[in-house]
Formats: C-alpha cells, sequence, structure tokens
C-alpha cells in the first residue's frame, strides 16, 4: 500500500508539474492575442495540445492505479497516514492550478471574440467601402440625378 501511495504521490507531482507548464502557456496565450503576434499564437496553441496530451496520459494512469476512483476517495479508504495529508496538500494544489487554467483559458476564449468582433467590424467597413451604391447608378451603368430635398439656398426657384 505504501508502494502505491508513493506511485500516487509521483503522478500527483508529474501533473503538477505538467499543470504548471500548461499553466505558463496559457499566460504566453493571453499575452500573444493581447499582441496579435499569431506566429507566436500558432506555436503556444501547438504547445498546449502537447502538453494537454501528456496530462491526459498521466491522468488516465493515475486513474488506473486508484482503480477508477478520485484521489480523496483513494485515499479516504487507508487509514491515517503520515503521507495522505501530504498526498491531500498536493492533490489540492493540483486542483487550484486547474482551476487557474481554467480561468485563463476563458479569458483567452473572451480575448478570441472580441477580436473576431473586431475582425468582422473592419470587414463590414471594407466591404461597405467598395460596395456599389445600387441606388445611385441606373441599369445602363450611369448615375442618377438625385435631387436632394434639402436645399442649401433660400432661393429655390429663378425670378
Amino acid at each position: 500500500m505504501v508502494n502505491d501511495l508513493l506511485k500516487l504521490e509521483n503522478f500527483i507531482n508529474k501533473e503538477i508539474e505538467s499543470y504548471s507548464i500548461l499553466e505558463d502557456y496559457m499566460v504566453q496565450k493571453k499575452n500573444a492575442l493581447i499582441n496579435s503576434n499569431l506566429e507566436q499564437l500558432n506555436n503556444i496553441d501547438t504547445s498546449i495540445q502537447e502538453i494537454s496530451d501528456k496530462i491526459k496520459g498521466l491522468a488516465e494512469q493515475r486513474l488506473v492505479l486508484t482503480g477508477d476512483k478520485r484521489v480523496y476517495d483513494f485515499l479516504f479508504d487507508l487509514k491515517n497516514d503520515i503521507n495522505k495529508k501530504r498526498i491531500l496538500s498536493k492533490s489540492n494544489r493540483l486542483k487550484n492550478k486547474a482551476e487557474s487554467i481554467k480561468k485563463l483559458n476563458f479569458i483567452n476564449t473572451e480575448l478570441l471574440k472580441h477580436s473576431m468582433r473586431i475582425v468582422e467590424g473592419t470587414v463590414d467597413i471594407i466591404v461597405g467601402a467598395f460596395k456599389p451604391q445600387v441606388s445611385s447608378y441606373n441599369n445602363l451603368g450611369m448615375k442618377n440625378d438625385v435631387k436632394s430635398s434639402i436645399s442649401l439656398s433660400s432661393i429655390v426657384e429663378e425670378a
């Protein structure tokens, strides 16, 4: 049982390390989004995918060790052990890292949505500038002589 606890602690340590790396990538991604650095953003997304795959593998290995139980449930079944408190502390640290990453992911998602709104607005402006003024032209492609109902002079007709 002590051997299983040491293995569990080792998995949690590896997960904490991986989550810390992921958290750093998420901060870098936020900065890349703010600075509109697309090349850096692409590289960071690739790194995030790689570390996420590693985290998924570690979590699966941990579940095999704990018999598909959560860490708390696995430790609850154990008698009082000095390692139990240490592992619970590390498990809480891992949970806090996950929450931090969740918040950073939300911020990054909002930054992406904001960027998309800016891009859509810019495209609308560009399209509007090049869009022909259909009502200003007739079917021969000649400009219609549209008289404005607003007159700038007080004299409407000649005497």
